[in-house]
């Protein structure tokens, strides 16, 4: 069997200022992929390189340059981050069945199942035993509590199916569980790192969970709005695996008695044709642009909590990022 060549990870054009930090980070990860297996070893390589903009690390990497983060110390943390995010994929993709990750074979689906739930949980050890070599006892706890949210958000989701009470309160409980609390921890812990004052650490926490939330928000939107080549996965994938977003929330909010909406509503699995007419209906409607208002409310909320941080280019990055977050396509 035959794996697809290591692709070339890109980071943002607004990150060109800390990309030889990130190559650091990227340089880090791939020298976990060497388990003496030659298959899995390629497996692995397969996957760490098929990430996506390093958002995360790249957080972490701006708040400890900020604040004068131990160089190795700050590479460690952001490898950690980016691993853990990595581990989360690899079981992610195998419990939504999922064929493809942008544009490229999930891990389950180049091996075997089995294999990809070992190959993750190894991913999650190795982020683990890096995230300790920041010798700061609460990056480690942090670490931990993240794990716990995001599993509890997977979850969640898993148990959410279909289920339309307390719809929007749960959506985004599940959201900050599935990406903001790994947003959130992304600044948090680099803050710990360099031990800032806690109404510091606290404001970038709230920055990071609150981008996360819009981050989220936005690729939901894109699930129903995005193009298929560029996002790399079925357009409606979402609704089509009995995830119900903020899209349809708003859209079912508005168009209670809709006929199209009765077997969704009903908790039952919606055909293809069906799935394709309902993303029409969201699309054409109000529902779009009212899901890419409140992430909109969400990045302005967050800009605010950067008013502790110091004027430097790496504060000027962080406010980019979050402009950029509901500007992307992809």
């Amino acid at each position: 069997m035959t794996l697809s060549t290591a692709a070339t990870v890109h980071t943002l054009p607004i990150f060109a200022p800390i990309e030889p930090d990130l190559r650091a980070v990227l340089d880090k990860m791939r020298s976990a992929a060497t388990i003496q297996l030659e298959l899995l070893d390629e497996a692995l390589a397969h996957v760490v390189a098929s990430g996506g903009k390093l958002v995360r690390p790249s957080l972490a990497i701006l708040v400890s340059r900020i604040y004068g983060a131990e160089y190795e110390k700050m590479i460690s943390l952001a490898a950690s981050l980016e691993m853990l995010h990595t581990a989360t994929l690899v079981h992610d993709d195998m419990i939504d069945a999922s064929a493809k990750r942008r544009g490229n074979p999930t891990l389950h689906t180049l091996l075997n199942p089995a294999s990809a739930v070992l190959l993750g949980d190894y991913l999650f050890a190795q982020a683990a035993a890096w995230a300790t070599e920041t010798d700061n006892v609460r990056v480690v706890r942090i670490f931990a509590q993240t794990l716990m949210t995001i599993v509890n958000g997977e979850l969640r989701q898993m148990w959410a199916k279909w289920d339309w009470n307390r719809a929007i309160e749960d959506y985004f409980n599940r959201i900050y569980g599935k990406t903001a609390a790994l947003f959130s921890a992304s600044c948090e812990t680099a803050a710990a790192l360099c031990h800032t004052p806690e109404p510091v650490t606290t404001a970038l926490r709230e920055y990071g969970r609150l981008i996360g939330l819009a981050f989220q928000i936005v690729d939901d939107v894109l699930d129903y709005a995005g193009d298929e080549e560029t996002l790399g996965k079925p357009v409606g994938s979402d609704l089509r695996s009995g995830n119900i977003t903020l899209p349809l929330i708003y859209y079912a909010q508005n168009n209670p008695n809709n006929p199209l909406l009765e077997p969704v509503l009903d908790g039952k699995r919606p055909s293809r044709e069906d799935v394709a007419t309902i993303v029409e209906a969201v699309v054409n409607s109000d529902a779009i642009e009212r899901s890419l208002a409140e992430a909109n409310r969400l990045v302005e909320e967050a800009l605010t909590h950067l008013d502790v941080v110091p004027e430097c280019p790496e504060r000027t990055m962080l406010v980019e990022l979050a402009r950029y977050i509901v500007r992307r396509r992809v």
